[in-house]
């Protein structure tokens, strides 16, 4: 949870566009937290993890943007990536802040954070609020989100574009895999649930309804010095029922395999076994991962792991230097761009759940996620965007 905000005196003159962008990407609170943890030096992803209490896909999607405003920059210590603040942006204070060389923010008590960050995002596109904006009287519209891990990020990215096109409302995204965005849908926990599959049959006659707003592929990753440069399907079991052991044994280098497998209730897991026709008691893993970017983190680090995950994911993820290849799967490159043409064979639809038809505020938020604007969004993510609707 957050902790502190910060507050930012209205200027006196228009932002420079630099600026803006940096304020733009703090207008989300959790943005804020990791600067404000990072005041008291460099941290790795699960020392700030521990401390913010975030789900990990969600920090790293949120670290990436910190990243691309040059907010955060990052240093490798041996096999491990720690952030901290970029150059041009230092602690200041009294009282304690932060200054982003374009203009100062001053963190402030809990108590202001709602109004703080109301006035961040208004300052960020240059607008002035009402002084009854900032006072907190207005109860503020919430729309939820819980679910997939594999779509979480790009909940937060639209939730965030969504927010700017509606003047005081608050999107939540929460993770925690497919089958728990099911389940809330179905029990109105949440307004929306994030599905990393096709709906089953038993949850349609419950009266859930699953609406598309991308593609993904499911591929298999090894480390990039891994010199394996394709798995046969039946290799591929052979490794995950523990049949194979050794990666000599599939033309690699003479070191026991590592399997990573992911853990229950994950939309991957099950697609992963059924395709390849495997039952859950016979995969013998030595690692078990929850969501998808543990699953890079684990064979970034381990030259002998195994894993499989969204291919979203990966190819963002090794566009920001993690030491991972995707393997072809039947000949196959496992690509957004084999996705896109559908002749990648492990695909699936990311879906956002309702319990019957979508209406109100989840169903503008399904319209915008499949506009120009939210397929762009899409695509940004590394899923393929939907066509446009006629």
């Amino acid at each position: 949870m957050a902790k502190r905000a910060v507050k930012r005196a209205a200027p006196s003159r228009a932002p420079s566009r630099g600026c803006v962008d940096k304020l733009k990407a703090l207008a989300e609170a959790t943005r804020l937290e990791v600067l404000h943890e990072l005041v008291d030096g460099e941290k790795s992803v699960s020392e700030l993890q521990a401390a913010l209490g975030v789900d990990q896909s969600l920090l790293s999607h949120h670290l990436a943007v910190l990243r691309e405003a040059q907010l955060v920059a990052t240093t490798r210590a041996r096999r491990s990536i720690r952030y901290r603040l970029a150059d041009g942006v230092a602690a200041a204070g009294p009282p304690p802040g932060i200054n982003l060389g374009c203009c100062q923010l001053s963190f402030m008590p809990p108590a202001l954070q709602k109004a703080a960050r109301l006035l961040l995002l208004a300052l960020s596109f240059g607008v002035l609020l009402p002084l009854a904006a900032c006072g907190g009287t207005a109860e503020q519209q919430k729309l939820t989100l819980a679910g997939s891990s594999t779509i979480a990020p790009l909940a937060a990215e639209l939730g965030k574009a969504f927010e700017e096109r509606h003047g005081g409302l608050r999107v939540e995204v929460q993770a925690g895999g497919s089958s728990r965005g099911v389940a809330d849908a179905r029990e109105g926990r949440v307004d929306l649930g994030m599905a990393s599959r096709a709906l089953k049959e038993e949850e349609r006659a419950a009266g859930l309804v699953g609406t598309p707003i991308a593609l993904d592929g499911i591929a298999l990753i090894v480390h990039a010095d891994n010199r394996v440069a394709e798995l046969s399907e039946a290799q591929i079991v052979a490794i995950y029922r523990g049949d194979v052991r050794d990666w000599s044994a599939v033309g690699g280098r003479a070191a026991p395999i590592t399997v990573v497998n992911k853990a229950e209730g994950r939309s991957t897991l099950e697609l992963f076994l059924a395709h390849f026709a495997l039952r859950a008691e016979e995969v013998r893993a030595d690692v078990v991962i929850g969501d998808n970017l543990q699953g890079v983190k684990t064979v970034a680090g381990n030259r002998d792991a195994i894993g499989y995950v969204s291919i979203g994911t990966a190819e963002v993820e090794r566009s920001h230097g993690s030491p991972i290849r995707l393997l072809p799967l039947r000949g196959v490159e496992a690509s957004t761009a084999s996705v896109r043409a559908g002749t990648f064979p492990l695909q699936r639809p990311l879906l956002l759940v309702t319990r019957g038809a979508p209406s109100g505020l989840a169903a503008e938020f399904l319209e915008f996620a499949r506009s120009p604007h939210g397929r762009t969004l899409v695509e940004a993510q590394a899923f393929v965007a939907l066509a446009a609707s006629p």
